[in-house]
């Protein structure tokens, strides 16, 4: 090797070691891995588990990190001293030969207990191949250091979150007036035990966060399905309140309705006009509902949600029955409503066909008119005389 050829190699190996150096200086000096070793004041964890069989190998390879870095720079040294005793204009073969030889020869050999980085025959490396070693192992053990700070770092602030959620559905249970759900005392038993993992196992613990997790998700959607079923037996309260006021009204309108049938229209067939509920029978039903309200209120919800659809299905259904009393009770109201505008037209007709002064067909409009304004109106009477009326003034 020439000078340049050995300044450059120089170089490059002592750039690379410089930043391996360097990778070494800052991980040890991140508080994950001063935890783990006991050093910067924080206790040392004791490891166990599935980290233990990761992390352990991991710092004891960080530790012998720092004694081959430090053969391998004292091999640079010696060949930085070497190099700066050449003369450039008379350099000595002899010392050439000697720094190629620490440089590209197997010049640093490796401590017994040390061999195990490298091929489990190799003794002693030359720089270059020592260097990738080095990073090689580096690169692991690194790995392993930050799969534990990623751990704890997810780990603590979901443990206070656990604590939190658990705490929350609690207190929904209680709100509920329910027990707690079966999920939740499981994760508070995980969640004791996670605790005790995080500091010693936090590998194997984030599987174990993930459990705690679901069990929690569950218990929570166990319980928010219970407090929107009383969330809506208070909404049904409201809705049923509605709903009486629509069926009082629909009373009123069918008891109105039968009444003004039975004094203005004398039908054909009585007998199949439908009655309105019997005042109490509407009466009966607020009375009920305040029981149902006051047993919402109570925090009796899920009986209460069992009456109020039997309280709902009753009123739907006698709100239908007062709809159609209405409307089979005022069709015969609206058939006479219907004679007297259909008479009023076939006399302003007759008298714009100058047929007003025709006696029998006056005679017949007034005693229809008669029938159409009397109480009760015989309605088939009414019409037939309405009907007979049309047919002799066409």
């Amino acid at each position: 090797m020439n000078l340049e050829q050995i300044d450059a190699m120089l170089a490059d190996l002592r750039a690379r070691s410089g930043r391996i150096g360097d990778d070494l200086l800052e991980l040890t000096q991140a508080i994950t891995y001063q935890r783990l070793v006991g050093e910067g004041g924080w206790p040392k964890v004791a490891l166990a588990g599935a980290t233990e069989v990761r992390v352990a190998p991991a710092l004891v390879t960080l530790s012998d990190l720092w004694e081959l870095s430090a053969l391998l720079n004292q091999v640079l040294a010696r060949a930085t001293a070497l190099r700066n005793s050449v003369s450039w204009l008379l350099p000595s073969h002899k010392t050439l030969d000697e720094i190629e030889q620490l440089l590209c020869g197997p010049s640093i050999e490796l401590p017994p207990d040390r061999r195990g980085l490298a091929a489990p025959t190799a003794r002693s490396l030359i720089p270059g191949e020592l260097l990738e070693v080095m990073a090689r192992s580096f690169r692991l053990a690194r790995e392993a250091v930050l799969a534990v700070d990623a751990a704890w770092d997810r780990l603590l602030p979901a443990l206070a979150n656990f604590e939190d959620e658990t705490a929350a559905i609690q207190g929904l249970a209680d709100a509920l007036k329910e027990p707690a759900p079966a999920e939740l005392a499981e994760a508070r038993r995980k969640i004791l035990s996670l605790r005790e993992a995080v500091e010693h196992d936090p590998l194997a613990a984030v599987a174990r966060g993930e459990e705690i997790a679901s069990l929690l998700k569950a218990a929570r959607a166990r319980l928010d399905d219970l407090a929107r079923d009383r969330d809506r037996a208070g909404a049904m309260v409201a809705e049923a309140r509605q709903l009486l006021d629509s069926l009082e009204e629909a009373h009123r309108r069918a008891r109105q309705a039968h009444a003004d049938r039975e004094a203005k229209v004398q039908a054909d067939a009585p007998a199949v006009f439908p009655r309105p509920l019997d005042d109490g029978q509407v009466a009966a039903l607020g009375p009920w509902l305040e029981k149902l309200d006051a047993s919402v209120r109570e925090g009796k919800w899920k009986p209460a949600l069992v009456g109020l659809a039997r309280w709902t299905a009753i009123v739907r259904q006698y709100l239908a029955d007062e709809e159609a009393t209405r409307e089979a009770n005022d069709a015969p109201l609206r058939a006479r409503r219907d004679l007297r505008g259909l008479l009023d037209a076939l006399k302003a007709k007759a008298r714009s066909n100058s047929r007003a002064e025709d006696i029998e067909l006056d005679a017949l409009a007034q005693e229809a008119w008669r029938l159409l304004h009397s109480r009760p109106t015989p309605l088939a009477e009414a019409r037939r005389l309405v009907a007979e009326y049309q047919a002799r003034l066409l």
